[in-house]
Order: C-alpha cells, then sequence, then structure tokens
C-alpha cells in the first residue's frame, strides 16, 4: 500500500472501517472505567535553579520594599 495523504474524519472514517466507533474521550473513558482502573496523572516540571534564585530573590526584595513602605506610614 502507498501512503496518499488522504484523510476521513467521523462518519466518512467509519464507513471506510479505519475506526470501529465514534466517540468523545469522555465517553470512552466512562466505558473503559466498567472494568479498568483509570488513573490521572501530574507531571511537575522542576524549575531550573537560575528561575528558583531569581523567584527567591523576587520575594526578598518584595518583602524588604513593603516593610519600607509599611515603615513610612507609621507615625
Amino acid at each position: 500500500m502507498v501512503a496518499t495523504g488522504e484523510h476521513w474524519y467521523g462518519t466518512r472514517a467509519l464507513e471506510r472501517k479505519l475506526i470501529d466507533i465514534i466517540q468523545t474521550s469522555d465517553d470512552y473513558l466512562l466505558a473503559a472505567s466498567k472494568d479498568r482502573d483509570i488513573f490521572e496523572v501530574h507531571y511537575k516540571r522542576r524549575r531550573p535553579l537560575q528561575e528558583r534564585l531569581a523567584s527567591g530573590i523576587r520575594a526578598v526584595v518584595k518583602g524588604v520594599s513593603g516593610e519600607r513602605w509599611q515603615d513610612r506610614m507609621l507615625p
């Protein structure tokens, strides 16, 4: 078979037997949950050292500038 770059969506793909069923991902997960365990996975990217240092410095500067502002406001 030669790839021609053709593609079919929805009912046309179903008619050509390229897919078994048309359904949403929620419908698929709901049906699969009856006889399978489903897990939700989150990936938390570790921030680079440079980014963590910059964030810490911003917090310190913000804290110091906030203290100075509060000192000016006191009688």
